[in-house]
């Protein structure tokens, strides 16, 4: 029943492992390098507040922004 054959995963193996990995691979690495620090540094920040003044900015931002019936509940 095959009428035609096209190597398409050879092809797409080819091009993916002998050109665009070896050319992007820097610069995929440097994308992977910033985003990690970026999310490391964001969870540093978090972890350093005590969970309770955490919760307390999050009301009063919750308070500014909806009101007060949206950061106490009645």
């Amino acid at each position: 029943m095959d009428y035609f054959y096209l190597p398409l995963e050879k092809w797409t193996n080819e091009f993916v492992n002998g050109w665009f990995l070896p050319t992007f691979s820097n610069t995929f690495d440097a994308m992977s390098n910033g985003l990690n620090a970026f999310i490391n540094s964001v969870t540093d920040v978090l972890l350093f507040i005590p969970a309770e003044l955490f919760t307390l900015i999050l009301a009063i931002i919750a308070w500014r922004f909806a009101g007060k019936g949206m950061a106490f509940l009645p």
